[in-house]
């Protein structure tokens, strides 16, 4: 019993120590002891015979070489950046009829990020299948409430060990009722598989995914990107982004946004970007900021104080940008607990130098 325990103790610090540094509540310092305390506590439950310490050691070495291995992986393809074919769920329906757009020309996009499927509970690894599922399906019921044309998601696993080996977007996207799909694993191997994902309930095309370079100790993390017809404006195609940056390093998250600039500025479309940007409004070198300045983006209202999306530290990490060609008709930060986040939803509609094609 004692060694079950401490083994379980030190696990569960090694994989609690990305995530408490995000937390902002805690130096280094303090979680390497925290780390230390619990490999001594493991060292003296195994301290009555040399193999077990052998044992210990195996353990920990593997753990490190296993997490370490986790940040130089990218996409499945082999290669940072590469494109994606878009999933066809035909035979869904329950999000109603989104395609006839609305007479104003206003479209509904969301995004959140889904924790891996834990909700707001333990670590997913911590957590039953069935839980994950149970943890989905309420994310589920979120978006058929809300029916947006277009939701990013980020945190979202494909099959993986640690959450329950099954597709968490395909998942969401069937009992959702999106017809379209489309994931990038920005993280893929060690039998996990997560990154950025797009539902939507118009026609994706052109789909690519870029994973940004390594960030270790922190994960791979990138965007992906995908084209759509904006609807009474013939001949109108939009690009519309799901991304996650890292949350460890301003620095990482401008070097991050450079990459963003380069490869979007060069498809020359309308923008609409969504996703968990890890970062706020509040400094000139902020990432967000500088995104929005390169691409001529607006944010909005980016002062406010009271748009908060990650309660943990009561601060606004979820953000949609939108290009000069749209405006904001609606904003709104949700507060349905179903992840760590909150999700986000804004109704866009066109600019007025965009005429609205009367309906026939």
């Amino acid at each position: 019993m004692c060694c079950r325990r401490g083994h379980r103790i030190l696990i569960g610090s090694l994989m609690a120590f990305p995530w408490l540094l995000q937390c902002g509540e805690f130096s280094r310092e303090e979680v390497q002891r925290v780390v230390t305390e619990s490999t001594e506590t493991l060292k003296r439950t195994f301290k009555r015979k040399l193999f077990k310490r052998l044992i210990l050691l195996c353990i920990v070495l593997l753990l490190v070489a296993y997490i370490g291995s986790l940040t130089l992986t990218s996409d499945s393809s082999g290669e940072p950046r590469s494109n994606r074919e878009v999933a066809h769920h035909p035979q869904t329906s329950l999000n109603g009829d989104n395609t006839e757009a609305p007479r104003e020309c206003v479209l509904r996009f969301m995004t959140l990020n889904l924790a891996h499927g834990r909700s707001d509970g333990p670590n997913q690894i911590f957590q039953k299948t069935k839980k994950i599922r149970s943890n989905l399906d309420a994310i589920a019921k979120l978006l058929s409430r809300v029916r947006p044309d277009i939701a990013a998601l980020q945190e979202a696993d494909g099959p993986s060990f640690w959450s329950g080996k099954f597709d968490h977007v395909a998942h969401l996207a069937t009992n959702a009722g999106f017809e379209y799909s489309a994931r990038g694993a920005h993280v893929d191997g060690m039998k996990i598989s997560f990154g950025t994902a797009l539902l939507s309930a118009r026609a994706l095309k052109d789909t690519l995914s870029i994973t940004f370079d390594p960030t270790p100790p922190t994960l791979s993390k990138g965007f992906l990107v995908s084209t759509f017809d904006w609807p009474d404006a013939p001949g109108m195609q939009v690009d519309v982004v799901s991304v996650h940056l890292d949350f460890s390093r301003p620095s990482a998250q401008r070097k991050q946004v450079g990459k963003m600039i380069t490869e979007l500025s060069a498809r020359k479309r309308p923008l609409i970007i969504m996703g968990d940007f890890n970062c706020d409004w509040k400094c000139d070198e902020s990432a967000l900021r500088i995104l929005a300045q390169k691409l001529e983006l607006e944010a909005y209202q980016p002062e406010a104080t009271d748009l908060g999306t990650f309660p943990m530290r009561r601060t606004r990490l979820d953000w949609i940008l939108i290009s000069p060609e749209f405006q904001f008709r609606k904003y709104e930060v949700l507060s349905d607990v179903v992840s760590d986040h909150f999700a986000v939803v804004a109704e866009i509609g066109l600019g007025d130098e965009y005429p609205i094609r009367s309906p026939r």
